[in-house]
């Protein structure tokens, strides 16, 4: 029997000896690359902005698939309370780059979000492959799972790195598609780039590219992509939305996206939503 869309469906499997691995798909309308925006339905007075994500309904082409890996699993905030940081988004973003730049910058320094190759560790990254990449992509790795270890990229595959930063699951992901494959990576911290192409020359990698850019603005072109990696920038964008229709363009019917992100489990209280830099701590 068919599934209704709008209801989630979850798999328990296992992997690499690691818990849970949820999936499910993008909307229908999303994936098929329909104009109209999903978040502008009519809403009654008073409700609250908030989408489910549904499964995929069988089709004729298979829509990009979204995975997420336990512990931190995609998913939207349970409530799209307005925070007060979220007045002004562009101002946010602002923020947030440069809070990423300064890791960038001094990886040893004092930050609100773990940084380095002791937070890679706890993560699950095995060791022996942190030993074989540079320091610049390890020491100022900040990402929220290991994705690029679960993910499942097959030789001469094509993967996008949205949010690279320092280029860690980069250049995993390019020694796991060969050198027949390629990698992409954006970013929108020039600092963050600058660690990654230099990590990209002293691993001798020369299929892996770095481009600035914003996520709900991908320079990649449409349907290109075998695999995309999404290592806990959702949370840091408001422009979510737009970052799942650009990702259900630029992946190829069929193809896969692995994303991790933190959830927020209780509500926060009202000091941690007074100011933008608890945005991202």
């Amino acid at each position: 029997m068919a599934r209704k869309a709008g209801v989630r469906r979850n798999r328990r499997i296992r992997n690499a000896g690691n818990d849970a691995v949820h999936s499910f798909s993008m909307p229908p309308s999303i994936a098929a690359g329909a104009r109209r925006c999903p978040c502008r339905g009519r809403r009654r007075s008073g409700e609250a902005r908030r989408r489910r994500v549904p499964a995929m309904r069988p089709a004729r082409h298979r829509a990009p698939r979204f995975c997420a890996t336990s512990p931190t699993r995609l998913l939207h905030p349970p409530a799209r309370a307005r925070l007060a940081v979220m007045d002004d988004p562009e101002v946010l973003r602002q923020a947030v780059c440069h809070a990423y730049s300064e890791a960038a910058e001094h990886p040893e320094g004092d930050h609100p979000f773990p940084v380095g190759r002791a937070f890679a560790l706890s993560l699950g990254y095995p060791a022996e492959w942190l030993d074989q990449l540079p320091a610049d992509a390890v020491d100022a790795f900040t990402g929220v799972s290991n994705v690029s270890v679960l993910a499942d990229i097959p030789e001469g595959a094509t993967v996008l790195d949205v949010g690279c930063g320092a280029g860690l699951d980069s250049l995993i992901a390019a020694r796991r598609t060969g050198p027949r494959g390629r990698v992409i990576g954006l970013d929108f911290s020039e600092s963050m780039l600058r660690r990654a192409e230099a990590a990209a020359r002293q691993a001798g990698v020369n299929h892996v590219e770095f481009r600035r850019a914003d996520a709900e603005a991908m320079p990649v072109e449409t349907g290109s992509v075998d695999v995309a990696l999404c290592n806990g920038i959702f949370n840091l964008n408001p422009w979510r939305e737009a970052i799942f229709r650009e990702l259900a363009r630029v992946v190829r019917p069929g193809g896969r996206v692995f994303a991790a992100e933190l959830i927020l489990r209780e509500p926060l209280p009202a000091p941690a939503t007074a100011n933008r830099e608890n945005w991202f701590a």
